[in-house]
């Protein structure tokens, strides 16, 4: 992140059921979350082995593309509230091809590292495990608040800052100054 300090945004466990059919839509996180700013990084670290063809997809340098894109629900078409900042996501599932794409062999330990803007979605688990992740998301120096047009999730109803407030306080703890 090239950041003097690090707040945590938030962490979560996300499974996907052996033979889940359901594939990620492609997305950017940045989208959902009420955070400005290009200094951020989330891991996305398997509890399980995980192979190449189950393994989350990610497409290389994205987050040095100058378009953001609409947030869509995981499960249905989009949120109801739409911020016209963003554009619609480009159909990449029909048109992998025009796309350098990154996925990986892992084991558990292991860990992905990519920025908030980074387009990325995952296949199906065609394994005969569960696809099981550890993930923390992190905001650097230039990290402030932004409450988006759209909806945002997660939501953090709580929160008392305003537009351009960086995000020390209590949900955001300071790790590293």
């Amino acid at each position: 992140m090239i950041s003097k300090k690090v707040n945590l945004f938030h962490e979560h466990v996300l499974i996907k059921e052996k033979g889940s059919r359901k594939k990620t839509p492609w997305h950017q996180d940045q989208s959902y979350y009420c955070v400005n700013g290009k200094q951020n990084i989330s891991f996305w670290c398997p509890l399980d082995v995980i192979k190449k063809d189950t393994c989350p997809e990610y497409i290389s340098n994205s987050h040095k593309w100058t378009k953001q894109f609409l947030p869509t629900k995981f499960f249905g078409n989009s949120y109801d509230k739409l911020d016209s900042e963003f554009e619609k996501i480009p159909d990449i599932e029909n048109n992998k091809e025009n796309y350098s794409i990154e996925s990986y062999e892992l084991n558990p330990g292991d860990a992905i590292a990519f920025n908030f803007a980074t387009v990325h979605g995952a296949p199906e688990n065609n394994s005969d495990n569960k696809r099981r992740a550890f993930s923390a998301r992190y905001t650097g120096d230039d990290a402030t608040y932004i409450k988006r047009k759209g909806e945002m999730s997660p939501p953090f109803p709580e929160l008392k800052l305003k537009n351009g407030d960086p995000l020390d306080c209590d949900t955001f703890p300071l790790i590293i100054k």
